[in-house]
C-alpha cells in the first residue's frame, strides 16, 4: 500500500482552511515525502495554544497525540515545545492554525 506524500496531503487540508477563511501559516517545512506533522492550534491570547503531533496507533490508523498534557498553554510555551521538537526532528512540518474552538480539518482521532 502506498502512502501519499506529506506535502500533497498537507496542501489538500490547508486548501480547506483557506476556503473557509481560516488563517494558518507553515512555521517549519519538513521532509516533503515522509515528514510528520505537528499542529499549533492558536485559540487566542486569553485561551492559549494547544499542540498536537501526528501519530499512528497499533493498527496503523493515523491520529493526533496531544502534547503538553493536552492542555492549552501560553503561546511562548507552545513555541518553545515546537522549537525543541524541530531541533530533534528536522523532517517534521509545523503548522499554526487560528482556531478559537481548538478544531482542525485533519482526519484522525486523538490518541
Amino acid at each position: 500500500m502506498s502512502r501519499i506524500d506529506t506535502r500533497l496531503w498537507l496542501d489538500g487540508h490547508l486548501r480547506q482552511l483557506a476556503a473557509q477563511g481560516v488563517f494558518y501559516t507553515i512555521v517549519h517545512k519538513g521532509d516533503a515525502a515522509r515528514g510528520a506533522v505537528a499542529l499549533k492550534l492558536n485559540m487566542g491570547r486569553a485561551a492559549g495554544c494547544r499542540v498536537l503531533t501526528q501519530a499512528y496507533d497499533l493498527e496503523g490508523e493515523g491520529g493526533w497525540l496531544p502534547a503538553l498534557d493536552g492542555r492549552a498553554v501560553p503561546e511562548a510555551e507552545a513555541d518553545a515545545y515546537l522549537q525543541r521538537l524541530t531541533s530533534r526532528d528536522n523532517d517534521i512540518w509545523v503548522v499554526e492554525i487560528e482556531s478559537r474552538d481548538g478544531s482542525h480539518p485533519f482526519p484522525g482521532k486523538n490518541l
